[in-house]
């Protein structure tokens, strides 16, 4: 089981950047956020904070934005 768990990551990365490419086309801020969280969330566990700690900033920039509070203490 072990041995999948790094292409997982790498096919859920590369779905988090399409939702996040794509929400941003369509002004879909709400999916944006999630998604830049998700994608944040992942990197962190990864190990690679540099790239986790802009996400995370945006996610809530957005969800402050949104005032998606459930979101927002998610974050």
């Amino acid at each position: 089981m072990l041995v999948y768990l790094p292409r997982a990551a790498k096919h859920a990365e590369h779905h988090f950047k399409t939702a996040i490419r794509m929400a941003g086309q369509t002004n879909a801020l709400g999916i944006k956020g999630q998604a830049s969280l998700d994608l944040g969330r992942l990197y962190q566990t990864r190990e690679r904070k540099h790239l986790a700690v802009p996400l995370i900033k945006e996610s809530i920039g957005l969800f402050e934005q949104l005032g998606a509070d459930g979101h927002l203490k998610r974050a």
